[in-house]
């Protein structure tokens, strides 16, 4: 996954430093790329007006949203944001322990 910070303001800069400490704290940082990337030609193709903005990509499954723009949220509402969209980063456990999906075929979880 990609996020893309857009903007090169101190703004942005505090946005990327917000959620760099969003996505660590929820174990997602180690599988994310954060960067700021600011170009006429992605700010149109993603049909952003307002800076900062944060968008997302996924490139395996061509997909890519802007999420917001104009504002910078809070840590807690970063991290809220990332679990919504993509859960804590935890690995479940069954009632096992074992599985990992809460269902195994080896137990009744």
């Amino acid at each position: 996954m990609i996020i893309r910070i857009v903007g090169t303001s101190p703004d942005a800069d505090t946005l990327l430093s917000r959620v760099q400490a969003s996505l660590e704290e929820l174990g997602l940082l180690w599988d994310t790329v954060v960067e700021i990337h600011d170009t006429p030609e992605y700010r149109e193709s993603m049909k952003i007006t307002t800076l900062p903005a944060l968008c997302i990509e996924e490139p395996s499954i061509k997909f890519q949203d802007m999420i917001f723009e104009w504002v910078i949220p809070e840590k807690t509402e970063l991290v809220n944001l990332f679990v919504s969209l993509f859960g804590s980063g935890e690995e479940k456990k069954g009632s096992c322990g074992t599985c990992t999906s809460g269902s195994c075929e080896s137990c009744s979880c």
